[in-house]
């Protein structure tokens, strides 16, 4: 009898432990990497391009653009507060900014997106995206908590080699975890 009530509750610990473990029912590696993908084309690459394109008329209707003229000097406020195409339960609120003085670009984006399963807060570093070369860098959060668990980042630098069709920069996306 004793046996089988130490198999009994062997078993309930093995049990409990396993469900335990079970942990998040997603893939954090493959979610990190495609969020900081599409988000880095939304908010840096699509203002990158401003400067070979204008904004087009489906960008114009869910993003708010200002626009400033100043001598020699473009300034866009590309803000992103909500659009039909996020989910019900995304809250987003980031703001691009593109700054192009003759020739030269500066791209900078500053803002946060909060979801179900977390929240991000989105950002350039240092003086942002100069002449295609620079980081984007995105900190996700676990939902209620205040330290960051992971890390997206997108790399970007000048093309050496630009045909017509070609942007003039390429991307690298690294991410990790704290």
């Amino acid at each position: 009898m004793k046996k089988i009530a130490l198999y009994i509750g062997y078993v309930v610990v093995s049990l409990v432990g396993i469900t335990a473990c079970t942990g998040r029912d997603w893939d954090p590696d493959d979610d990190l990497r495609d969020l900081t993908g599409s988000w880095a084309m939304e908010y840096v690459d699509n203002v990158l391009d401003q400067k070979i394109f204008s904004v087009d008329t489906s960008l114009a209707k869910e993003w708010s653009v200002t626009t400033t003229i100043i001598k020699d000097t473009l300034y866009k406020e590309i803000h992103n507060k909500y659009s039909k195409k996020y989910p019900s339960y995304d809250s987003v609120d980031v703001t691009s900014t593109f700054i192009q003085i003759r020739d030269s670009l500066t791209v900078k984006v500053e803002g946060y997106r909060y979801s179900e399963k977390y929240w991000a807060h989105l950002f350039t570093l240092d003086e942002g995206i100069l002449e295609y070369e620079g980081k984007f860098r995105i900190d996700f959060y676990e939902m209620g908590k205040t330290t960051p668990w992971g890390w997206g980042e997108v790399v970007y630098s000048k093309s050496k080699k630009v045909k017509y069709w070609d942007t003039p920069y390429t991307s690298e996306i690294k991410i990790g975890w704290y």
